[in-house]
């Protein structure tokens, strides 16, 4: 049975993790601060992957394979050919790594640093400690990669706290966009329906029976004023 690197431990995502990994995943966090703390040294790409290599037992001909020959990986690893990043990628999976570590040294991935900084934010908020600059943190990281999961559950974050300074304008605007998002749902984030209801209810704003998600039905032109408080269970909320 191959051993994993310790290296690369809480790097590469399994199909759980990929879902986003939960708050209360405190080893998650514990190993991404302690790999963020290591920096990628001066080791070629070459250099890397023998030692990932070595690290599993592994010899040349045992890493070769189709697209890769014993003999390419031998140069690579001389540092006499740079693989693409298609070599790369296969590399990676037959290594067990993520390919943005073969590339860069670099034990962390991206995701996984975003994942930890929207963490760290959400929990100065519910805990109300630095409040400006979780709020902050939470614009970049929706700025920097506005769709992807990190992003949308930042824009939703900011939507609460916007909620809570009864910034109705701000509210809908954030947490219509985060709604639209497979990634927040009524039944995981009820939450984030009700603040939204609540904030059209409050900014006067009509709902539409065209709204209400997994309707058979056609789109009604009735409008109906929003009450404060949403249920879950009627998987309905405001639209313009």
């Amino acid at each position: 049975m191959r051993r994993r690197p310790p290296h690369c431990l809480g790097v590469r995502k399994g199909p759980a993790d990929r879902q986003g990994p939960s708050l209360t995943a405190l080893g998650f966090s514990e190993t991404i601060r302690r790999l963020m703390g290591e920096t990628p040294g001066e080791e070629t790409i070459g250099e890397r992957i023998r030692r990932l290599r070595l690290a599993q037992g592994l010899s040349q001909r045992e890493l070769s394979g189709p697209g890769i020959s014993y003999a390419y990986v031998s140069r690579i690893e001389a540092n006499q050919r740079t693989p693409s990043l298609q070599v790369i990628r296969l590399l990676a999976r037959r290594l067990d790594v993520d390919p943005g570590y073969i590339e860069t040294g670099d034990p962390v991935s991206e995701a996984a640093k975003r994942e930890l900084r929207l963490a760290d934010a959400e929990l100065e908020l519910r805990l109300g400690q630095d409040e400006a600059r979780a709020e902050a943190e939470l614009d970049a990281l929706m700025r920097e990669k506005a769709n992807d999961i990190t992003g949308v559950r930042a824009r939703a974050a900011l939507g609460l706290l916007a909620s809570r300074r009864a910034d109705h304008l701000r509210t809908i605007r954030l947490l219509k966009g985060a709604t639209a998002s497979s990634y927040i749902t009524p039944e995981a984030r009820g939450d984030v329906y009700e603040a939204l209801a609540a904030a059209y209810a409050a900014n006067g704003r009509p709902i539409e029976r065209s709204a209400c998600r997994g309707s058979a039905s056609r789109p009604s032109p009735t409008r109906r004023r929003p009450s404060a408080s949403w249920s879950g269970t009627s998987r309905c909320w405001p639209s313009t």
